[in-house]
C-alpha cells in the first residue's frame, strides 16, 4: 500500500513546513486492540469549583430533568456570564464523585468538538492506530448508544446545535447536557433556563462572599452589576480582599471608565461586568508584577483552558506562575479545570474585555507564541511527544483568531499533527487556512503554503477529490504569482501529481511527475533533496502503472544518491530503501527485497525508535517479505535461512 507523508520545504526565510509530496511504499500496522477500559473514565477539562461559588439555584431542576432521561441545559437569556457552565460543572462533579463515566466536550468550535470527542474515544479504548477521524467518531457514537452504565456527556458552549446533533446518543443510559446561548438547542431536549440571579439571591451571595452584613449596600452593588453572577463574583472577591465596604466598591465602580475598550460594532459590553473586570485586573496587577502579562496571555489563549505547563517559561519562574495564577483565581478572574487542576481557564467575557482593552495585543501575541513554540517538538522528537499535539494546536489556533503573529507556528503545528497521524489534523488545518486567508489574503505565498498543506491532509485522509481541487487551485495561483520554476510551484506540481496517482489518474500523474522532475534537475540540480524526492515519486508512479523496470532503475539511482548526500540513516534514505525493496518484491527479486528491508528496519529502529510509525511499517514489510521468501523456499524443497 502506498501512503503519503509530509516533507518540509527548505524555506530559509519563512521556515514554514510545506508538503513536498514524498511517497513511501509502506504497509501500516493494523489498528491496535480495541476494547473496554477498566476503571472510571473522566475526560475533558471539567471546571473545578470556583473560588467564589454558590450552588446554582437551577441544580435541583437539572437533577430532576436529567433523572428522567437525556437532558439539555439551555441558557435562553442571550447573554454570557449567568453560570451555565458552572451549573453543568457542578452536576458533572457530582457524577464524577459517584463513579460515573463523564466526558466534558468543549463544543464552541468544530475542532475543539472533534478533538475532545477523540479524547473520549481514546479513554474508552475505541481508537486504533492511524484510523480516519470519521471511523473513530462512528465507533464512538455506536459505543455510546449501547452504553448501559451510568454516564454523562457535557457539550459546553455550543454555538452550532447542528454540529453536535450527530454526536448525541439516541439510546443507552447516558445523560447529555448542552450549555448554549442559542435557543435552537431547545429542539435537542428539555430546556432548563438559566438567568441572572434574583435580587435576593444576589444580595445573599455578596454577603456570604464578603462577610459584610449590609443588605442595603449589597443590593446597590448587585443592581449596578445587573445581577450577573460573573460580575458579582468579581465584585465580591475584590470587596472581601480590599474595600471591605460595599459603598467604597460602588464608588470605585462608578469612577471607572471604559474609554480604553474598543468593542466591535454591534457587540456592546455588559457595562457593569466590564468595569468589574477592569477594577479587579488593576488591583491584582498592582500587587503582582506579572499579573498583567498572564492575564493578557490567557485572554488570547483557548477559552477551553490552557495547561500551565505551556506557560512555564512565560513568567521568570515556575513559582511566579503559580503565585500569580493563585492571585488571579482568588480575584475570580480565572478558574482551574481538569483532573489535576493545572488547567487555567478564563471566562469568555473576561477574555474579550481584556483583549479589547489591550493596546499592545500584538506584542502579547508575539510573546506567547514564542513561549508555545518552545513546546513544538523537533522532527526527530515528534512521535515521542505526539500527545501534546492537540492541545498545542488548540492554543495556537486561538491566537491566530486575533493576530497573524502565530500563523507560522500554526502551520508548523499542523505539520506536527500530520506527521504524528493525529486524526484532528484536518480540523486544525482548515481553521489555520481560514486564518491565513483572513489575515494575509488568498494569494499571499504563505496562504498558498497553508492551502497546500491542507490539501495534503485531505489526501492523507483519503479525501482525494477535495485534495485534487485544492492542489490544482494552489498550483495555478503559484504559477501566476511565482512562475513555473519557483520551488513552491514545483512543490505544488509534485503534490498534485501524487494526488492524481492516488486517485488512479496515472497518465496525468506520470506526465506531471516527469515535467516536475525535469524542472527540478534544471533549477536545483541532480542531488538536491527535493529533486530526489521528485525522482522517488516518479519511480512510484511508474510502479503503479506497471512500468517496473523503469521504476527499479530510478529507485536504485535515487537511493544511491540519497546515500551519498544524506547518509544511510536519514529518513529520506530509509524511505527510498523501503520503496526500492517493494519494487524488487513486485518483480520477484525477493532475496534482494528481504535484505534491503532488513537493513532499513534495523537502521530505522536505531535512529527513530522501535515504536515510530516508519519503523513499524518497514519492519512489517520485512516480516511479510521474509515470510514470502520462506514459503517460496519451502515449496521448492529448500531449507529457509
Amino acid at each position: 500500500m502506498r501512503v503519503s507523508t509530509e516533507n518540509r520545504a527548505r524555506d530559509a526565510v519563512a521556515q514554514f513546513r510545506d508538503n513536498s509530496g514524498q511517497f513511501t511504499l509502506v504497509q501500516h500496522a493494523a489498528p491496535g486492540p480495541l476494547g473496554k477500559v477498566a476503571g472510571q473514565v473522566v475526560t475533558g477539562k471539567v471546571p473545578r469549583q470556583p473560588q467564589a461559588f454558590r450552588v446554582p439555584a437551577k441544580l435541583d431542576e437539572l437533577r430532576a430533568v436529567a433523572a428522567s432521561g437525556v437532558a439539555v441545559v439551555v441558557a435562553v437569556t442571550g447573554q454570557r456570564g449567568v453560570g451555565k457552565t458552572q451549573l453543568a460543572a457542578e452536576y458533572a462533579r457530582e457524577r464524577v464523585a459517584q463513579g460515573w463515566l463523564v466526558g466534558w466536550i468543549a463544543a464552541e468550535t468544530s475542532d475543539s468538538l472533534t478533538t475532545d470527542l477523540l479524547g473520549l474515544a481514546d479513554a474508552l479504548g475505541l481508537r486504533g492506530d492511524d484510523e480516519p477521524l470519521e471511523v473513530v467518531l462512528r465507533r464512538l457514537h455506536n459505543h455510546l448508544n449501547a452504553h448501559t452504565e451510568p454516564g454523562l456527556l457535557v457539550f459546553d458552549n455550543v454555538t452550532d446545535p447542528g454540529a453536535v446533533a450527530d454526536y448525541l446518543p439516541v439510546a443507552g443510559s447516558l445523560q447529555v447536557i448542552i450549555t448554549s446561548t442559542s435557543t435552537d438547542t431547545h429542539n435537542l431536549g428539555t430546556a432548563v433556563s438559566v438567568d441572572v440571579f434574583a435580587p435576593d439571591t444576589a444580595v445573599a451571595f455578596l454577603i456570604a462572599l464578603t462577610g459584610i452584613d449590609d443588605p442595603a449596600g449589597a443590593a446597590e452593588v448587585a443592581a449596578e452589576l445587573g445581577y450577573l453572577p460573573l460580575a458579582l463574583a468579581l465584585a465580591g472577591a475584590r470587596i472581601r480582599d480590599h474595600e471591605r465596604d460595599f459603598a467604597a466598591y460602588l464608588s470605585h465602580l462608578n469612577d471607572t471608565t471604559l474609554d480604553h475598550l474598543t468593542p466591535p460594532r454591534g457587540h456592546a459590553y455588559p457595562t457593569g461586568l466590564a468595569k468589574a473586570i477592569s477594577l479587579s485586573a488593576a488591583q491584582v496587577e498592582a500587587e503582582h508584577p506579572h499579573a498583567r502579562l498572564l492575564l493578557d496571555a490567557l485572554a488570547l489563549l483557548s477559552p477551553d483552558g490552557v495547561h500551565r505547563d505551556f506557560l512555564d517559561t512565560l513568567l521568570p519562574t515556575r513559582d511566579a506562575l503559580l503565585t500569580t495564577a493563585a492571585a488571579l483565581r482568588r480575584a475570580s478572574l480565572i478558574d482551574y479545570a481538569g483532573e489535576d487542576g493545572n488547567t487555567l481557564i478564563m471566562h469568555r467575557l473576561t477574555q474579550r474585555t481584556l483583549r479589547e482593552g489591550n493596546s499592545s495585543m500584538e506584542d502579547t501575541a508575539a510573546q506567547i507564541t514564542e513561549v508555545l513554540s518552545r513546546h513544538l517538538p523537533t522532527e526527530e522528537q515528534a512521535w515521542q511527544h505526539r500527545d501534546i499535539g492537540t492541545d498545542l494546536a488548540r492554543q495556537v489556533t486561538s491566537i491566530t483568531l486575533f493576530s497573524p503573529v502565530a500563523l507560522q507556528l500554526a502551520n508548523m503545528t499542523i505539520y506536527f499533527l500530520d506527521t504524528t497521524a493525529n486524526p484532528a489534523t484536518i480540523a486544525y488545518a482548515e481553521a489555520t487556512h481560514a486564518h491565513y486567508r483572513h489575515h494575509l489574503g488568498d494569494s499571499n505565498p504563505d496562504t498558498l503554503k497553508s492551502a497546500n498543506n491542507l490539501a495534503g491532509t485531505y489526501q492523507s485522509a483519503g479525501r482525494l477529490s477535495e485534495a485534487v481541487i485544492l492542489y490544482e487551485q494552489t498550483l495555478n495561483t503559484r504559477r501566476e504569482t511565482l512562475g513555473n520554476n519557483h520551488p513552491d510551484t514545483l512543490t505544488s506540481a509534485n503534490n498534485l501529481a501524487g494526488a492524481y496517482e492516488s486517485a488512479g489518474r496515472l497518465s496525468e500523474a506520470i506526465a506531471l511527475h516527469e515535467q516536475t522532475l525535469n524542472t527540478f534537475h534544471e533549477t536545483l540540480g541532480n542531488n538536491h533533496p527535493d529533486t530526489l524526492t521528485s525522482a522517488n515519486n516518479l519511480a512510484g508512479a511508474y510502479e503503479s502503472a506497471g512500468r517496473l523496470s523503469e521504476a527499479i532503475a530510478l529507485h536504485e539511482q535515487t537511493l544511491n544518491t540519497f546515500h551519498e548526500t544524506l547518509g544511510n540513516n536519514h529518513p529520506d534514505t530509509l524511505t527510498s530503501a523501503n520503496n526500492l525493496a517493494h519494487a524488487y518484491k513486485a518483480v520477484g527479486r525477493i532475496n534482494e527485497a528481504v535484505a534491503l528491508y532488513r537493513q532499513a528496519s534495523e537502521v530505522s529502529e536505531s535512529t527513530l525508535g522501535p515504536d515510530h510509525p516508519w519503523t513499524l511499517s518497514i519492519t512489517k514489510n520485512y516480516a511479510v517479505a521474509l515470510a514470502e521468501l520462506k514459503a517460496r523456499d519451502q515449496s521448492a524443497g529448500e531449507r529457509p535461512s
